[in-house]
């Protein structure tokens, strides 16, 4: 399985709105894939398999995934949420904003 990548080479396959703008940033320049985020396995060929749950699939993280979910590969940023020195940032998206208001979902972008 590789997720979005290569649908763009079968004109008869529609690229989700997200593909776009994922390879334009930061991450997809940097190789970060789809399962990063999402979950899933993209190892597997079989696409229901790679994307169930058992393969840890969330598709859309909630919001209370954040910032422990970026914070798997931005520690730095993680620990100064939890030290309150990130501006604006708390653990608890009830009561504060999350990595995404500043720096997008799939557009991720440097602040």
């Amino acid at each position: 399985m590789t997720c979005h990548l290569e649908t763009d080479a079968d004109p008869a396959m529609d690229l989700p709105p997200s593909v776009k703008p994922w390879r334009e940033s930061v991450h997809g320049k940097s190789a970060v894939g789809c399962f990063h985020c999402h979950g899933g396995d993209p190892t597997l060929e079989d696409d229901e398999e790679a994307m169930s749950g058992r393969r840890g699939f969330v598709g859309v993280p909630p919001a209370e995934f954040f910032p422990g979910l970026c914070g798997r590969c931005h520690a730095g940023a993680l620990r100064e949420v939890r030290a309150g020195a990130h501006p604006g940032m708390t653990e608890n998206p009830a009561v504060g904003t999350n990595c995404t208001e500043c720096h997008g979902y799939h557009e991720i972008r440097r602040r």
